[in-house]
């Protein structure tokens, strides 16, 4: 038979399967983005990149992209340094996706290799890209169970939450100051030294809060009598002295800016995206439409609150992380108990404290004077 001669074959019959099995294979070869999952997401991770992806109106480049890429990205608001963290919080993205498309084809491999199935399941219930780039680049099965297990997950990002909370109360009082204490011949500028001394007055002491209620993670032997009876382990935090707040600022001020706009965004009564995050619920999914504004507020943060504070001896640059995008201005979250006594006298200038003491020690004599007369 010739080319020319038409074929006896039956054509095959156009299946929904066969209809995505060409969507995802129809182009020979995959289409690369000059910069790779594997660079700006997983190796050099860059959170300018990452945003600029999740505020995309688009779909993704591949099968659940920015799913992937916010809870990475929600790990390292919390943790900015803790970079298995991070990428365990993408891994279980990328292993959930794998597993809802390997498991149809795993259960019906009974009559051939069930590794095959799994494989095929893969390349059918995803696409091409989420394969190579994502699934092979990061190190495939042997990656995702090395990561930790999800109540480890949870419990280990709380424990490391506590320094990113004192250092959006240190913002939080930045804020006040720019908000409420203008006078500039009454009260110094802000600085993180003078914050980092408040902390913990300015928020009514140094005692136990609580941050995220109902966090629902397996308890250890020694916390099974604390917690409730379906497992819920209140998360709570302890603000600490001075220099530990310095310590946490100066680690983590890469990416405060977005804590604190977290924190000034509301998801429900009481709670706020800071929360959602630091409990591991924040998807993409649910919180995609915060995208924008987030952003927005993180760069008020920048631009309204910490560039206008005390410069430091070695100027930072705390927009470098944050992408640039329009700031949008917001009041103090409610989410702060402050103490507004403790905050003026502790940014007082030293002479109007002086002039201050003086004025009241005049009326203390004249009011002594008047009873004794």
């Amino acid at each position: 038979m010739t080319d020319d001669e038409p074929s006896d074959a039956p054509a095959k019959p156009d299946t929904p399967r066969r209809r995505r099995l060409h969507a995802n294979w129809r182009a020979s070869k995959p289409t690369i983005p000059l910069r790779p999952f594997i660079d700006y997401a997983w190796e050099n991770y860059d959170p300018r990149a990452v945003a600029s992806y999740l505020l995309d109106p688009g779909p993704g480049d591949f099968h659940r992209h920015k799913a992937i890429l916010h809870a990475g990205f929600c790990a390292w608001v919390v943790c900015p340094g803790f970079t298995k963290l991070r990428e365990d919080a993408m891994v279980y993205r990328v292993a959930r996706a794998v597993e809802v498309a390997e498991a149809p084809w795993r259960a019906q491999a009974s009559g051939f290799s069930r590794p095959v199935g799994a494989a095929v399941g893969r390349m059918l219930g995803t696409d091409r890209r989420f394969d190579e780039e994502v699934y092979a680049s990061i190190g495939g099965a042997p990656r995702i169970l090395r990561a930790m297990s999800r109540s480890t997950f949870r419990r280990t990002l709380l424990s490391h939450a506590t320094e990113m909370l004192e250092a959006v109360h240190l913002v939080a009082l930045h804020h006040y100051h720019l908000t409420h204490l203008r006078d500039k011949k009454t009260y110094h500028i802000p600085s993180k030294d003078a914050g980092a001394a408040l902390v913990n007055t300015a928020f009514g002491g140094p005692v136990t809060e609580l941050f995220v209620e109902g966090l629902r993670v397996k308890p250890k032997t020694e916390e099974a009598s604390k917690a409730g009876s379906d497992g819920k382990v209140p998360a709570r935090y302890k603000l600490r002295r001075s220099s530990s707040i310095l310590t946490s600022w100066n680690k983590l001020r890469i990416a405060v800016a977005y804590a604190y706009a977290a924190a000034s965004l509301p998801t429900e009564p009481g709670r706020t995206l800071l929360h959602e995050i630091v409990a591991c619920r924040s998807t993409h999914a649910k919180h995609r439409a915060l995208m924008p504004e987030w952003c927005g507020r993180a760069r008020f943060v920048v631009e309204g609150i910490l560039d206008q504070c005390h410069p430091e001896q070695k100027p930072y640059d705390y927009g470098a992380e944050v992408l640039n995008v329009a700031p949008v201005p917001f009041t103090l979250p409610v989410m702060f108990s402050f103490a507004p006594d403790v905050i003026a006298r502790g940014y007082k200038n030293a002479r109007s404290d002086l002039q201050e003491r003086q004025e009241k020690q005049k009326t203390d004599n004249q009011r002594k004077f008047a009873a004794r007369t």
